[in-house]
This record gives structure tokens, C-alpha cells and sequence, in this order.
């Protein structure tokens, strides 16, 4: 069992982590914290403490799991593999995990900080489309300052969303003054100017 000094501290740091994270001594889950308890449909840490790591581990990555703790004990430098788990629902998902050898109240054990793969993957291209966008955005800035008419302006404009802001099309329209309101585009940048010019009422 971790002392009290271990758990605060372990609490003071590994609890807020955004990674899931979790102490493991003699394939004995002993600290999870709630990032842990997410990944694998927990209700509460108290249903994952005391129970087998291994336990967790899809038939997939058994081996794999077994070859990392056991490089774990014997290297002090932190081990990586991709694993499956078995969350509690009876789903799985696969992570990316590190292991690092620690002492655990006087024994040997492993500090995990898993990262969900599919989490990982949809927050890599969250940050590519904003990056693509804040592209756009700077040459937006430089089009108002340097491009010498409005028409040059919102075609440097729907070009550099659809160019460098990676966006399907782009386009920029005046609403027309008689009753039937239509919007009548003005700049696009793709291939099918059919769709806008075709756009009625908004």
C-alpha cells in the first residue's frame, strides 16, 4: 500500500493530468486517477484498485503488455508500446502508453500514462485546422492592406480560405435589392461556381 506522503503527492500531481495515469505493483492496480477512470468506463478509482492491470488488457496486446513490464523491471528508462484495453462497458480502445520502473511503498512497480490514440488523432487535426485557418487569417490581413479594389480584396479573401484555410469553398456574395433578395456572388474560389451563383434567399 502507498504511504500517505506517496498518495498526496501523487495526488497533487498525476490527478490533474490531462493523460490517464496509474501505479501498478505485482499486476495489481494501486492508484488510477480520473482521467484513468474515463478511458475505461469506470464509475469510481475504488472499481479499478486492487484488481489485475493484466486484467484490462485485450488478448490482442497481451504479449506485448507482458514484454513491457517486463523490460520495465529491468531498465530504469521509460518503455513505450501501443496497447488495446478492455474498458469495463466491454469496448476497447487502443493507447499509447509509457512505462516508467518506480519504488511503491518499498516494492517494485510501474508508473502508466496512457493516451487514447483515437482522442490523440482527432486532436491532431483539430490543431492542423486551426493552424490552417490562422494561415488564412494573416493572409486575410495582408489582402486588406495591399490589394488595390474591394474586388481584388474578396477574391484574395475567398482564395486564402480555400487555398490556406483548407476549407471545401469559399465565396462572397451582395444581396440583390429587389423583392426577391437573391445573393448575387460577387468573388468564389472553387471548382463549382455553379453552387454559389445558384444559392437563393439566405
Amino acid at each position: 500500500m502507498a504511504t500517505r506522503t506517496e498518495r498526496n503527492a501523487a495526488r497533487r500531481t498525476i490527478y490533474p493530468s490531462p493523460n490517464a495515469v496509474a501505479i501498478v505493483s505485482d499486476n495489481t492496480i494501486r492508484f488510477v486517477n480520473e482521467a484513468f477512470v474515463r478511458l475505461v468506463h469506470a464509475s469510481t478509482p475504488q472499481d479499478l484498485i486492487g484488481k489485475s492491470a493484466l486484467g484490462l488488457i485485450h488478448g490482442d496486446s497481451n504479449t506485448v503488455a507482458h514484454q513491457l513490464f517486463e523490460e520495465g523491471d529491468k531498465r530504469t528508462t521509460v518503455q513505450a508500446a501501443v496497447l488495446r484495453l478492455l474498458k469495463l462497458d466491454g469496448t476497447t480502445v487502443d493507447v499509447d502508453v509509457r512505462c516508467e520502473s518506480i519504488d511503491h511503498g518499498g516494492e517494485r512497480g510501474f508508473l502508466l500514462a496512457l493516451t487514447d490514440l483515437d482522442w490523440s488523432s482527432a486532436h491532431d487535426l483539430a490543431i492542423e485546422r486551426l493552424n490552417r485557418l490562422y494561415a488564412a487569417l494573416a493572409h486575410v490581413n495582408q489582402a486588406i492592406v495591399r490589394m488595390p479594389t474591394r474586388q481584388d480584396l474578396f477574391q484574395s479573401v475567398c482564395d486564402a480560405l480555400v487555398e490556406q484555410g483548407a476549407v471545401r469553398m469559399a465565396w462572397i456574395a451582395w444581396k440583390s435589392e429587389d423583392e426577391l433578395e437573391e445573393l448575387l456572388p460577387v468573388a468564389a474560389c472553387a471548382s463549382s461556381w455553379a453552387c454559389a451563383s445558384s444559392s437563393k434567399r439566405c
